[in-house]
């Protein structure tokens, strides 16, 4: 009995909150951001670790919390090319590019699929996008610059 008068006690001592969400309560779309950009984040560490497989998990979840993010397609778009599933990286790829046409990542990685897969004037266009969006220069325009270098004189790596 004396238990239970402790229980009851407990529970009277507990602090009430109106913030208790039910399960089936959808998130809000900044929650929904939140989980997006923490799932982006262990992507990117499954990708530094070359694990693309968790990879693509993370940014398939991230996807379902934020489909209008373009970094999510860029990574997404990586990991697969890293996997050799080329037809899936292209398509996260362009889905990147008509969310963001912009997106200096996407291109660079884009034209390096393009190189992969023999097509080395649609490499050149990206490369050309690159330059219009750094007139100074940028990491991505620099990167696809040697990697179309190294593709024309045979000695690209691919993926």
């Amino acid at each position: 009995m004396q238990l239970l008068r402790l229980a009851l006690l407990a529970l009277l001592l507990v602090p009430q909150t109106n913030q208790v969400r039910a399960a089936d309560d959808p998130l809000t779309e900044e929650q929904l951001k939140g989980k997006a950009l923490q799932d982006l984040s262990a992507a990117k560490k499954q990708i530094k670790a070359k694990k693309y497989e968790y990879a693509v998990y993370f940014l398939k979840e991230a996807l379902e919390a934020d489909e209008k993010n373009a970094d999510i397609y860029n990574n997404l778009g990586f990991a697969y090319r890293k996997m050799k599933k080329f037809d899936k990286s292209m398509d996260a790829y362009n889905k990147a590019l008509k969310i963001n046409p912009k997106h200096k990542g996407a291109l660079d990685y884009q034209g390096e699929l393009f190189l992969t897969l023999k097509k080395p004037a649609e490499a050149q266009k990206n490369w050309k996008k690159l330059q219009e969006l750094c007139p100074r220069g940028c990491p991505n325009l620099t990167k696809l610059q040697k990697a179309i270098t190294s593709y024309n004189s045979g000695t690209y790596g691919g993926y």
